[in-house]
């Protein structure tokens, strides 16, 4: 009886501490929305001060002297409108509590996956198994001869793409079932937050977390080594990871596609594997950061081996697969990554976790 009462206890105190922290990160949250929405206000208040101070000269202002005011003005009513929409949408991913995650049966056969060529195919996959209705990761814990434990996990791509609606003729709206707010939450709202605010904790980051933590992932720096796959938005999610949450988990490697993550201060102890298409536009979302190349940190770029003039098939993970299995031999001695595969040493349990809004 003794030992159950212990349990209950520390499993109470376990999840008010974790009601604890959520409730504190929804308020870092909010004041995070405040400031940006207070700096969007001062943009617009600085830009009709200029106008004031052109007609109060007395004489009246001419049309030449307004030029520049009535634009400040322009700009800061659109930067105003679009801010807006960008923090009322953050904010309804970031404001909305974790989603309740649980162990998933795919549907499909993930095939095998032999080695560092065949991860981007994992990436793939996931998508196709989660779609817009929920969001599907898949963890695998590799066991060495040795007993020590690796992890490699698959993140999913946006896959809901419903905040963009507003934006779309009804022509376009009826190409994408994904329109309707079916359910992922790796969809445009995340999107925004873990690029414009990687200081929230959006629903797709802490479902991640929570997965992680079901699979029995030791945590803390010192932890298991983890490696991240994801291509676009799981490429983002996996940078973002590696270079705001390194406190909770080992991160040791990601590999990535198609992900602007060369503006994020990724650490050195994080092996880096990104693979960018010539005129994709998705890995140029960092403000057109140059692709990195340090001692920890490997960029490949290439043309897409499909259509170059097709973005669809320039950001495309299959096509980005094709290109990192061509450039393998580029990137050196990657032995090190032996250990996040399965090998004739090792032995692998494979999990996949999905959750929903």
């Amino acid at each position: 009886m003794g030992d159950s009462t212990d349990a209950l206890r520390d499993e109470y105190w376990t999840l008010n501490r974790r009601l604890g922290q959520a409730n504190q990160e929804i308020d870092d949250a909010r004041r995070t929305l405040s400031r940006a929405r207070d700096d969007i206000r001062a943009a617009a208040d600085r830009a009709i001060a200029a106008i004031e101070t052109v007609i109060d000269r007395g004489t009246g202002p001419g049309p030449g002297e307004l030029i520049v005011p009535l634009l400040l003005l322009a700009g800061a009513a659109f930067v105003l409108i679009v801010g807006s929409l960008v923090l009322v949408r953050v904010w309804s991913d970031v404001g909305k509590q974790t989603p309740t995650v649980k162990p998933y049966e795919p549907k499909r056969d993930g095939g095998t996956t032999d080695g560092l060529e065949d991860v981007f195919g994992e990436a793939g996959f996931v998508d196709k198994e989660g779609g817009a209705d929920q969001s599907v990761v898949k963890i695998e814990k590799i066991i060495g001869a040795d007993g020590t434990v690796s992890w490699r996990i698959v993140l999913p791509s946006t896959q809901d793409w419903q905040a963009l609606a507003p934006f779309m003729s009804d022509e376009d709206l009826s190409l994408f079932s994904a329109m309707q707010d079916s359910g992922a939450v790796n969809d445009v709202d995340s999107n925004m937050a873990l690029v414009l605010f990687p200081s929230l904790r959006t629903q797709y980051e802490r479902a991640v977390l929570e997965a992680m933590d079901q699979a029995g992932v030791r945590g803390g720096p010192d932890g298991d080594p983890v490696m991240l796959v994801g291509f676009s938005q799981g490429g983002i999610l996996a940078g973002h990871l590696a270079a705001n949450r390194s406190d909770r988990y080992n991160f040791d490697a990601i590999v990535v596609c198609g992900a602007p993550i060369d503006n994020m201060p990724i650490p050195d102890s994080t092996r880096v594997i990104s693979v960018q298409h010539e005129g994709d536009p998705v890995p140029t979302l960092d403000f057109f950061t140059a692709p990195r190349q340090r001692d920890n940190w490997q960029t490949i770029t290439d043309t897409a081996p499909g259509d170059p003039t097709d973005v669809s098939q320039i950001h495309n993970a299959a096509q980005y697969s094709i290109t990192l299995e061509e450039h393998l031999q580029d990137l050196g001695d990657v032995h090190d990554l032996d250990r996040f595969f399965d090998t004739e040493d090792s032995y692998t349990q494979t999990e996949y976790y999905a959750w929903h809004e």
